[in-house]
């Protein structure tokens, strides 16, 4: 799996100038043998793709009070979810949720009180064709 985000992605293919070339250059990583393809996006959420799928999962406006650690995050949460259900829609969707949570503290953690499930929820997965 690789899990650039959007600004690392365009340092290496600056070709990338909106979502459907950054689809189909991940398309072409997808064909030269990587499993799993994820670039976060931001405040837009991120782009999941792999042989069987690919979707973008667009993630709630929240007050960002401070986005570092919030890739690291969503690796994590992504690893843990998908370890525990085996699903990569649903671990995209947990990690997502991690990621929007660790962006609302001020320092780098989920915070206490925020409700995962919740946020999870209200990620919008928009399929890829």
């Amino acid at each position: 799996m690789i899990k650039p985000n959007i600004h690392e992605f365009k340092q290496v293919y600056p070709e990338v100038t909106n979502e459907s070339t950054l689809f189909k250059k991940i398309m072409t990583l997808i064909h030269s043998g990587i499993s799993n393809a994820v670039v976060t996006l931001g405040e837009k959420g991120c782009l999941f793709v792999n042989r069987e799928s690919a979707f973008y999962a667009r993630v709630p406006q929240v007050d960002i009070l401070n986005p570092i650690a919030s890739g690291d995050t969503f690796v994590g949460g992504f690893i843990a979810n998908y370890a525990e259900i085996g699903n990569c829609e649903t671990a995209v969707r947990f990690a997502s949720a991690c990621g929007v949570a660790n962006a609302m503290s001020l320092l780098p953690e989920i915070p206490k009180g925020v409700d995962i499930n919740r946020l999870m929820e209200s990620i919008l997965v928009e399929i890829v064709e």
